[in-house]
């Protein structure tokens, strides 16, 4: 039996993370926050070729985007454990790198879906 378990770098190490522990902690994070919202002000302008549409986008939605990365990076930090960004020594995963991990995982999540179908 293969065994599907992630890895991701927290900013000091590898992590090897039971997929059902890390839904667990992602959903008990995402319980703080209306995450219907936060999705809905992710969602990005696309080109035709699929890249983001940075010049289309409107000043309030790059607001809404913005704001919705500021809120989902603790939660995200907390599920996957990853300490904050030391501003005093620059240790630590930016914003856009602990997004990245969350975005990463429902990627990798999703193909484990698609091969199983």
């Amino acid at each position: 039996m293969e065994r599907n378990i992630y890895k991701y770098n927290d900013g000091t190490r590898d992590v090897f993370a039971d997929p059902s522990v890390l839904d667990y902690r992602i959903i008990k994070a995402f319980d703080k926050e209306n995450m219907k919202v936060i999705e809905n002000q992710l969602e990005l302008p696309r080109k035709e070729d699929g890249e983001i549409d940075w010049d289309g986008m409107s000043e309030d939605a790059m607001r809404l985007f913005a704001d919705a990365c500021c809120r989902l990076d603790p939660l995200v930090r907390e599920a996957f454990e990853i300490a904050p960004f030391n501003k005093e020594d620059g240790t630590g995963l930016l914003q856009v790198e602990v997004i990245k991990i969350y975005m990463d995982y429902i990627a990798w999540k999703d193909s484990l879906k698609k091969s199983t179908d």
